[in-house]
């Protein structure tokens, strides 16, 4: 794996989450941690969301005109082996920050990191955007692009991602680069292993790292999605449609609570509405690639271009 739940604020103990949280302007809530320390009482407690490091994983399938959609285990999926060798597109479609550590109005980086799989090689990929968002809000990022023509291989596919609280201005001008055109179209891919992505991957890599290291940011979650066609009751399955990522810790979950509204893009609770979600997610979606056409230069004739090549 490329990161580590050990890495995000929930693993630290509660004295470091409350220097944290105090040094990012977060008194009131650093107080109360202290205090429910002192007291024996446990942090991760459903008012503090951003501190869960595990993960559950739902799937909401394509299609149909439904307004309101199930949302089902992704390890209860049959998988489509039909994808083995195709290519596909993955995309940042929505999320949604119910608490997130500091006040105000977060900016929060997200990092995503994923392999090619082209014959007998593999092509290490990475890309990284930047949304902001209030506590108990969806975000106004939909749709983005991460990797266009990521190669399906026999074993499925590995993507792993993780979100930072970025706080420190000095980051600001980085991540305004991070909101331009280039990151929004996200990493076009072909059918051969492209050396020219190595300095561009290293360039984004030491970027994000440079933005981590400062004591103002840190990362809140780590998720890592394998994406397989296994029988295997522990693992999730690969099909095209929607990935729901939730931040949190409970080992009893069950997705069957849960529909996503299409007409709002927010996932409700079957019989409480939205306003009983209480956790952090975002929805990461999979679906076919279809390869664009160069556009000609105006003027330039098809019967002219084949001449000149």
């Amino acid at each position: 794996m490329e990161f580590s739940s050990a890495d995000s604020l929930g693993s630290l103990p509660a004295d470091q989450i409350a220097r944290y949280l105090d040094e990012i302007g977060d008194a009131a809530r650093a107080q109360a941690l202290v205090e429910a320390s002192v007291q024996g009482q446990n942090f991760l407690r459903p008012g503090a969301p951003f501190s869960a490091t595990g993960a559950q994983v739902g799937f909401i399938a394509p299609n149909g005109t439904d307004t309101v959609v199930d949302v089902a285990s992704a390890a209860q999926l049959v998988a489509d082996t039909s994808l083995i060798g195709s290519q596909i597109k993955i995309s940042f479609d929505r999320a949604f920050v119910y608490e997130y550590p500091g006040v105000g109005t977060h900016s929060i980086l997200c990092e995503f990191v994923g392999r090619n799989q082209i014959k007998d090689e593999t092509e290490a990929l990475r890309m990284a955007l930047r949304f902001r968002s209030a506590d108990n809000a969806g975000v106004s990022t939909l749709g983005i692009p991460i990797f266009l023509g990521l190669t399906v291989g026999p074993n499925g596919i590995a993507f792993e991602g993780r979100s930072i609280n970025v706080s420190s201005s000095a980051d600001e001008f980085l991540l305004e680069a991070l909101d331009g055109e280039a990151f929004k179209n996200g990493l076009a891919l072909v059918n051969a292993v492209q050396p020219g992505l190595k300095p561009f991957i290293a360039l984004m890599q030491g970027a994000v790292k440079n933005v981590v290291k400062r004591t103002r940011n840190t990362q809140v979650h780590h998720f890592n999605l394998g994406l397989d066609f296994s029988d295997s009751a522990t693992s999730a399955r690969l099909r095209l449609g929607s990935y729901v990522v939730s931040q949190t810790n409970r080992t009893d979950w069950d997705w069957s609570e849960f529909v996503w509204d299409r007409s709002s893009l927010s996932l409700r609770r079957r019989d409480a509405g939205a306003a009983a979600i209480d956790f952090n997610y975002m929805v990461v979606g999979v679906s076919p690639y279809t390869p664009v056409a160069a556009s000609l230069p105006a003027g330039k004739s098809t019967r002219a271009v084949s001449r000149s090549t």
